[in-house]
């Protein structure tokens, strides 16, 4: 997979040129699919304890309290959401690659 750390997902998917209002509605979807896949990911790998209150804190805790969890109980936090980064981009440059080969057809 070719590194797209720094690329731009708007680019990436052939809507750099779209209107404001049209990437904020995007970047709140995509910022809520990645929310979801780093808690599958997070949830697959905490035992059940630490799942039930892991849960717990997303329904009642404070963003503070959530972060503080993840960092004691998933050291490599921050890696995994890098990668769901990444793996998201390298999905729009795909998705962007197909719909601009569709429409030059």
């Amino acid at each position: 997979m070719q590194d797209l750390s720094s690329a731009n997902i708007f680019s990436l998917l052939g809507l750099g040129g779209a209107p404001a209002g049209v990437k904020q509605m995007l970047a709140g979807r995509m910022i809520t699919l990645l929310e979801k896949r780093v808690l599958i990911r997070v949830l697959d790998i905490l035992p059940p304890a630490h799942q039930e209150v892991l849960l717990s804190l997303l329904d009642s805790g404070s963003e503070e309290d959530r972060t503080l969890f993840l960092q004691q109980h998933v050291p490599l936090i921050q890696k995994i959401i890098e990668d769901e980064v990444t793996k998201l981009k390298h999905e729009s440059q795909q998705f962007g690659n197909r719909f601009a080969a569709a429409g030059a057809v």
